[in-house]
């Protein structure tokens, strides 16, 4: 077998040796816990590095999944700095570089442009809208173009249902990895806020937000496997359903409702698709139950509970910041309402509409708005419409663009690089539902034929 172009294992021996590999450097990535501005020595970092990449070069199929786990948990660590860098420039570049590599042979072969492994064309339109955007509004700012370009360069060595799985296995080792991160240390980030004249405490130690949202990822992921995989031992089924109560644990440690809501929706979305027998009815008594025992008798849950029932149901007085700069941009001339303004402008934008140098819109659908005009709008909510149209029958998928839209509702998660992994997982199963169509129409057509 060829792996480089399909992109799948060898041997079940081969695949649990990088497993191995890859755990062990997880462990030693995930051991530097430093909080102060300390780095490792140059020397580790280098020879980790080292360690970390050059094996991705040579088992390619590997390289979202592994770089998704190193690539989260180095960038919501505890620590500002580790033996991986923190500037999304280098996970660009290694993408790209490996990117490159993988292509080569495909310059000399028939499928010449299929070089971006069949990512979506609206994904493509957008990167294209949001380059044509910053070129007209003279705006230098390449975050965006590096996140979004790294997912469309990923998708390629995203095609089989191995390696989707694979990336979904990955979010459930982030949610369980920054889960220990905040069991262990929740104590050194509790910070105190007021919700309604009483204090409660939060423990975090970057927006929590942003983490609880990366959290949530894993937490649906794991509660649908625990649901479906009934083909599993009893045991790794209760290891997914141990994962999913963890983050939800953590996620009311970090007291965020709208990471709450994001993971809690798409969970009674699973549950609604899948109690369709006396076993399935069980686990939700079961899980129902848990869940349940935790709010009533433990201490987690204790502020988000307040801060679910303060008087601020919108989050951050969110609708008035959404009201007042809307009014603003819709007061610009035409070329910046078809266009945008370019990447970052929606913080500009909103800023000026609240009387302050910048602030977040707080919805990513509006800074795509502000950002990109009417056109990138279109364009991204077109991309949710083949994400949703092309995978009708998959939960999982349904579960995940549910939960995607409700963070976008409520934050701007396509300013964290992290959530690039998303798209690619999402690009992943319109390429392979794509692919899955199209074997079964040669078949019928072959069939006929005969």
């Amino acid at each position: 077998m060829n792996r480089n172009n399909e992109y799948l294992f060898t041997s079940k021996r081969e695949l649990i040796n990088i497993v191995v590999y890859y755990s062990v450097l997880l462990l030693i990535a995930m051991s530097w816990t430093e909080r102060t501005l300390i780095q490792p020595s140059i020397v580790f970092r280098l020879l980790f590095l080292i360690f970390f990449a050059v094996p991705l070069f040579i088992y390619r199929y590997m390289y979202v999944p592994v770089l998704a786990i190193f690539a989260i948990i180095r960038l919501f660590s505890v620590s500002p700095y580790g033996y991986l860098p923190s500037d999304l420039r280098f996970y660009f570049y290694l993408t790209l570089l490996i990117f490159f590599i993988d292509i080569i042979p495909s310059i000399f072969k028939a499928n010449k442009g299929n070089f971006l492994g069949g990512s979506n064309k609206g994904l493509i339109a957008f990167l294209i809208v949001i380059m044509i955007s910053n070129a007209v509004n003279l705006n230098f700012d390449y975050s965006f173009l590096f996140l979004l370009g790294s997912a469309i360069m990923l998708k390629r060595f995203v095609k089989s249902k191995t390696s989707i799985s694979m990336l979904e296995i990955a979010f459930i080792v982030v949610t369980f990895c920054l889960s220990i991160y905040s069991f262990i240390f929740s104590d050194d980030f509790t910070v105190k806020q007021v919700v309604n004249k009483d204090v409660i405490q939060r423990a975090f130690w970057t927006d929590p937000n942003y983490l609880g949202s990366i959290i949530a990822i894993g937490i649906i992921v794991s509660f649908f496997y625990f649901m479906n995989r009934t083909i599993d031992k009893m045991v790794i089924r209760i290891l997914f359903l141990t994962v999913a109560i963890m983050g939800f644990i953590v996620l009311g440690l970090l007291a965020s409702r709208g990471a709450f809501l994001a993971a809690i929706v798409p969970t009674f979305y699973i549950l609604y698709k899948k109690i369709n027998s006396i076993k399935n009815f069980a686990f939700v008594v079961l899980f129902v139950v848990v869940a349940v025992t935790a709010l009533s008798s433990s201490g987690y849950f204790d502020g988000l509970i307040m801060r679910i029932a303060s008087g601020d149901t919108t989050g951050s007085d969110r609708t008035i910041i959404w009201e007042l700069s809307l009014n603003k941009f819709f007061q610009s001339d035409m070329p910046m309402i078809l266009l945008g303004g370019g990447t970052n402008n929606a913080n500009i934008l909103v800023g000026k509409a609240v009387g302050l140098a910048i602030y977040s819109p707080h919805n990513n659908f509006l800074a795509v708005l502000y950002d990109y005009g009417i056109i990138g709008m279109s364009v991204f909510l077109y991309i949710f419409f083949i994400w949703i149209t092309k995978n009708l029958n998959n939960i999982l998928l349904i579960s995940l663009v549910l939960y995607f839209g409700l963070v976008c509702f409520t934050l701007v998660p396509l300013m964290y690089y992290p959530y690039c992994y998303l798209l690619v997982l999402f690009e992943g199963y319109v390429s392979y539902e794509d692919q899955r169509k199209l074997h079964w129409r040669q078949s019928e057509n072959l069939r006929k034929t005969i």
